[in-house]
């Protein structure tokens, strides 16, 4: 997990721009000119400061976010297991209310019923897979995750 973070964040566009400003004010600030104040040398100062610490927040952010998508993949992934239990219970439901109709134990109506929840259950369940699915591409490119600062 820590070797894909830290690919990444190499690749992240918001980390690299942060980055490039970063470089920016730290030329900045080591530039000296001539007509430069002690006012000038501050502000300068702040910008680098301020840079480093958005630097640090993109990181910070975008990392949340890759982990917060890992555990999300796990947590769906247990979910498609509970939603296959569940469509194969409904299938087995519908069979048993098909084999009760021709034994006259329950109504038409019992079977539509049990038809509804197959239906229902693979629905669910390819909401799920869809979902998943989604999470991965985003997982996979991670500069689609997260809500890190705008580059300013």
């Amino acid at each position: 997990m820590e070797q894909y973070l830290n690919a990444a964040l190499k690749k992240d566009l918001t980390v690299q721009l942060k980055e490039l400003a970063l470089d920016s004010a730290k030329f900045t600030k080591n530039y000296v000119g001539e007509s430069n104040t002690r006012l000038d040398s501050n502000t300068q100062e702040y910008n680098y400061d301020t840079a480093k610490r958005n630097l640090k927040t993109a990181k910070t952010d975008k990392e949340m976010a890759i982990r917060n998508a890992y555990l999300q993949l796990q947590q769906m992934e247990t979910q498609i297991t509970s939603a296959q239990s569940s469509l194969t219970k409904a299938q087995a439901d519908y069979r048993a209310a098909q084999i009760n109709l021709r034994a006259g134990n329950v109504t038409k109506t019992a079977v539509e019923q049990a038809e509804m929840g197959v239906v229902s259950a693979q629905n669910s369940l390819n909401q799920l897979i869809y979902n998943y699915d989604m999470l991965v591409f985003t997982f996979e490119n991670p500069s689609l995750l997260g809500n890190t600062a705008q580059a300013q």
